[in-house]
């Protein structure tokens, strides 16, 4: 199993290497690009989440995965169980990694930007960026609570995409489309009835505490685990 799981994580790491690579160089360039306007734009005005594109990213290459290397590795003859905890172990060292490259880069503008609060600002007369990050919301904000929010973030929003991809690719078009749009109208009639789910996110909102990160990731560890019941019984389209 250990072998099967080295071949998928390479076979994983091989199709995804240069489109992470992509992703930090256009996340460096749209930085510089912002910190230009600053300089050479009259009156502009730009904020920025460093940490919002790494919660789209590692989401799309966990759907990726479902219709590419799993089937891929599946007609190799690897087991789905070494697979299913390769890409379980690669979209958590991906979610570590993008963490990590945003604090190294938020580490070098703190050296030429100024603190406003919690958040990074370049000034130049009526120019500003702002950089902010979701854990400014929070009582205290350190390098290592910004890591754990943006992993948490990340993981939980890659295993709803993974478990979602793998209905679709399983059950179809059809099908799946059915469960998305099953899940957003009770989701709107929740809302709109003040349910359960509406209690809950306003009591999470009023009450914005770190600890809710660590539940977001156990969240997303069982959105995980469940998706396995889809994997085991996946078949091989041709």
């Amino acid at each position: 199993m250990i072998q099967e799981m080295k071949g998928t994580m390479h076979m994983i790491y091989t199709n995804y290497k240069i489109s992470l690579l992509t992703f930090w160089a256009i996340l460096i360039g749209i930085v510089i690009l912002s910190v230009g306007s600053t300089y050479l734009l009259q009156s502009s005005m730009t904020e920025l989440t460093l940490s919002a594109p790494m919660y789209f990213y590692t989401p799309i290459v966990a759907g990726m995965v479902v219709t590419g290397v799993i089937p891929f590795m599946i007609k190799l003859g690897v087991t789905r169980f070494p697979i299913f905890l390769s890409l379980g172990i690669f979209l958590f060292v991906t979610s570590i990694l993008n963490a990590i490259v945003i604090q190294l880069i938020q580490a070098i503008l703190k050296m030429f930007f100024d603190m406003n609060g919690r958040a990074l600002v370049l000034s130049n007369g009526s120019s500003e960026f702002t950089i902010n990050h979701i854990a400014d919301l929070l009582p205290n904000s350190t390098f290592a609570t910004e890591m754990i929010v943006d992993i948490s973030i990340t993981m939980l929003l890659s295993m709803v995409v993974f478990f979602i991809s793998l209905i679709f690719y399983r059950y179809g078009k059809l099908i799946g489309f059915s469960f998305m749009g099953i899940i957003g109208v009770l989701f709107v009639l929740d809302m709109s009835n003040e349910g359960a789910v509406f209690q809950l996110l306003e009591y999470i909102v009023l009450h914005f505490e770190f600890n809710y990160f660590y539940y977001m990731f156990g969240l997303s560890i069982i959105v995980y685990l469940v998706s396995y019941i889809f994997m085991h019984r996946m078949t091989i389209k041709k």
